[in-house]
């Protein structure tokens, strides 16, 4: 009945897990400890966050507004901005996301020179799109966990990326975290 949220905690488990890159290649060597984040968050976190959503999505529950078509409009156009996002941030990470390494270098363009996490900037849009076009109570509910869980993982990351990455700390006291400074 909640297998939705059971799978979204084990995949915050798993995701969060998969923050300790420096920690683990000290202890297991940097080939295995790369190794090891990548599975935690590639075959894993990722793939159960998907599967929460999808039974998350079919769980019958009545919508929580009724269904209007600009509410639509917006839902689908806010996933479509979240999908460039993504997309953008991981044309300038290319890999380093998906299999983080002890010799990651500082990504500080595109996207990355006016915020440290325009992914997650980008699964925010998506979150708020998928409440807008599903609402109902388990979107909305692994929507908001979801969001809070990448404000945590933000941080457990920056933790790792400060000990890999030269540079990574006057980064952070450079740019923004998530939402873009409107002066520079």
């Amino acid at each position: 009945m909640y297998l939705f949220l059971i799978l979204l905690l084990l995949s915050f488990i798993c995701n969060i897990s998969s923050a300790f890159t420096a920690a683990y290649s000290l202890r297991l060597g940097q080939r295995r400890g790369q190794l090891l984040s990548a599975v935690l968050r590639n075959v894993f976190g990722i793939p159960l966050l998907g599967v929460s959503f999808v039974l998350a999505a079919r769980r019958p529950a009545p919508r929580l507004f009724a269904e209007v078509v600009w509410v639509d409009t917006v839902g689908g156009l806010l996933i479509i901005a979240g999908a460039v996002l993504i997309l953008l941030a991981l044309v300038v990470l290319r890999g380093r996301s998906a299999a983080p390494s002890m010799t990651d270098t500082l990504a500080r363009h595109g996207l990355y020179a006016i915020v440290r996490h325009p992914l997650y900037d980008g699964v925010f849009c998506e979150l708020a799109g998928a409440v807008l076009l599903r609402p109902t109570w388990p979107i909305l509910l692994s929507c908001l966990l979801t969001a809070g869980w990448l404000v945590v993982q933000a941080r457990a990351e920056e933790h790792d990326l400060v000990q890999r990455i030269p540079g990574y700390r006057e980064y952070m006291a450079q740019v923004p975290r998530f939402i873009p400074r409107l002066r520079r």
